[in-house]
């Protein structure tokens, strides 16, 4: 599926301002497993015994992890749910999920529909 960049930017950041303050739960029904808040674990996407924290710094979802590997090549990996579910599922479906299809998994638990764009907007 084709999607305008607006749309899709637009889209992403509805998804992260309704999920703020509920990752846990959306977390639990992605059936993606974090460690209670502050605690070491073994990380979601890459394995591990200890090396991911779920903080959840103001309600974002957020999160740490000492092995992840990724573009910056940055000894600690960090991120937001929204960057936790694009990991996960890019590990589970065995291939790279882009942010809006990430956001896309998120909404559907939330109960967001996605409106379709305008044709021919840009």
């Amino acid at each position: 599926m084709r999607t305008n960049t607006a749309h899709a930017r637009g889209y992403i950041l509805a998804v992260v301002e309704a999920a703020e303050g509920q990752w846990p739960l959306i977390l639990r029904r992605l059936v993606i497993d974090v460690p209670p808040v502050g605690q070491g674990g073994p990380c979601p996407a890459c394995g591990g015994d200890d090396r991911f924290t779920f903080d959840d710094i103001e309600g974002r979802g957020t999160f740490i992890c000492r092995k992840c590997p990724d573009e910056t090549d940055a000894y600690y990996q960090a991120g937001d749910g929204l960057e936790l579910v694009r990991r996960v599922a890019s590990v589970r479906f065995g291939s790279p999920v882009s942010t809006y299809q990430a956001a896309r998994l998120v909404g559907n638990v939330l109960g967001i529909v996605e409106a379709t764009p305008t044709q021919g907007a840009i």
